[in-house]
This record gives structure tokens, C-alpha cells and sequence, in this order.
């Protein structure tokens, strides 16, 4: 997906006036380049998924009831698209991190990892995979169907499924989650 295609599906208005939440929560994505695939030895203590190919990555969260969208592209805030509007059940302060796909022709935002909880006291676990299972537990407050959940887990079975070529977009490369959400190791990969 290109960027003004990514950007047009994703975002509405730019949001021009911001509030001290917003701006900590328009913090870049670091994505660090592995060499290597993972040694056996520490594979299956990890967390990996997928990056699509052509994709861009953006922070979506719920303030003040409304969804915003932070551009990791162009480091702009926007007014999320009505499509991939949060539900407004979920209450505000979460945030999520997110990036485009093209399924055959359909734009897609697969929401790869939380970044923020609701409640500021509340410290958002280190770890990769209790961060997936608070993810999961959110599933019915993104509008499908243009938002998922991404699958993240261990590396060995990634690398089958992804061998199965069942995904209907391509693949960039392979992600190890880290315990800082915005941050990632990316992995290249071959079909």
C-alpha cells in the first residue's frame, strides 16, 4: 500500500491542537536490523509476528471518547478514519500500536501490540506475550471488518505458517516484539 493510500484509509482531519497526552503518546517506532534469524536456544522464549510488505505503521488511541491517529510516517496526528474508528465502549487511554496491509485489494489494519493501558497507574507488562493476551482480550472493540488483532507467537511456528503462503497479503520481514512496545527487531525474510 502506498502512502497517501495508507494515509487516506487510516486517517481522517489532521488534529491541530494537542494536549499533553497526546504528545506522549507520539513517541516513533524504533524497528532495529537483525542479521540473523534467531538461535534455537533463545527462540521460544520470544514473541514474533510479521511485517507486511509496504507497510506503515501508526498509533492509534481512544481520547476524550474520540480515536486518534499518530502517523509514524510523518510524525502528524490525525482524526482516525471513520472505518477504523475504536468502539466507544472501550474506555479512553488505550492505544495501540498498528499497521497497514493489503489484503487482495482491501486495506487492512492489523493492530500488532498495545503501547498504552487506560489507567496510568497501571504499568504495562514488559513482557511481549502478557501484552498479547490483554490485546486479544479487546478483540470486539476494533471495527472489523477492516481491523484484526495480528498474530504474534513463537518463532518456529511463524515460519511454518508463513511457509503456507495463507496470508493474503505479502511479507516484508519477520518481528521480534522487545519489552518496549515501539520497539522491534526486524528480521529479513524470504519466501
Amino acid at each position: 500500500m502506498n502512502t497517501s493510500g495508507a494515509l487516506s484509509f487510516c486517517c481522517g482531519s489532521r488534529c491541530l491542537q494537542l494536549d499533553s497526552i497526546q504528545n506522549k503518546l507520539m513517541i516513533a517506532l524504533k524497528i532495529h536490523t537483525s542479521q540473523t534469524a534467531p538461535t534455537t536456544s533463545n527462540q521460544s522464549i520470544k514473541i514474533y509476528t510479521w511485517m507486511a510488505e509496504k507497510a506503515h505503521w501508526f498509533t492509534l488511541f481512544k481520547h476524550f471518547g474520540t480515536t486518534f491517529v499518530y502517523s509514524h510516517f510523518n510524525d502528524v496526528l490525525y482524526f482516525a478514519a471513520p472505518c477504523i474508528q475504536l468502539h466507544p465502549d472501550l474506555p479512553d487511554g488505550y492505544a495501540f500500536l498498528a499497521q497497514t496491509a493489503l489484503d487482495i485489494d482491501q486495506p487492512r489494519l492489523l493492530i500488532v501490540d498495545i503501547i498504552k493501558l487506560p489507567d496510568s497507574q497501571q504499568p504495562l507488562p514488559n513482557n511481549p506475550h502478557a501484552r498479547g493476551n490483554i490485546l486479544r482480550s479487546l478483540h470486539m472493540y476494533f471495527p472489523a471488518p477492516t481491523c484484526h488483532i495480528q498474530w504474534s507467537g513463537e518463532y518456529n511456528s511463524l515460519m511454518t505458517f508463513l511457509k503456507t503462503n495463507k496470508l493474503p497479503h505479502k511479507v516484508q520481514a519477520v518481528l521480534e516484539l522487545q519489552e518496549d512496545p515501539l520497539q522491534m527487531l526486524y528480521i529479513r525474510y524470504t519466501s
